[in-house]
């Protein structure tokens, strides 16, 4: 016999009421991608390497009069 599973797919707010509600906390390595919950891929220093090299070219375009946040979740 097979068996069909639906998937349910989550708004934003649907995500953020879960965090409310202690579903899903802090700890939990998890993001939100077209509806559905993910597990977050561990950084590693290929990463941290980009992440660096993209804030230093958004300082050398926008000068030091901005603030840059890299890491940041929403």
């Amino acid at each position: 016999m097979e068996v069909l599973l639906k998937r349910h797919n989550l708004t934003v707010e649907q995500y953020y009421q879960m965090f409310s509600a202690g579903i899903i906390t802090e700890r939990d390595k998890v993001e939100l991608i077209k509806g559905e919950i993910t597990d977050m891929s561990p950084e590693g220093s290929r990463h941290n390497h980009y992440v660096g090299q993209l804030t230093d070219i958004f300082y050398e375009f926008f000068g030091r009069e901005v603030v840059i946040r890299g890491q940041i979740p929403i």
